[in-house]
């Protein structure tokens, strides 16, 4: 995935992530920022599913 520096927020970058099923996601960034090297993992909140159960009386 492509990752950008964000214009607004100095030292920000993005990316887009559409995540297919619901759970527990995480993203590993590998390689380098104007020269420094990058190697972590950032934890994402829980997906859910997107149709939730009804729930009866």
């Amino acid at each position: 995935m492509p990752i950008v520096a964000d214009e607004n927020l100095p030292q920000r970058y993005t990316t887009v992530f559409v995540p297919t099923l619901a759970g527990k996601y995480g993203v590993e960034v590998h390689g380098t920022i104007h020269g420094s090297p990058v190697n972590m993992m950032i934890e994402m909140d829980r997906v859910f599913d997107k149709n939730p159960v009804a729930r009866f009386p």
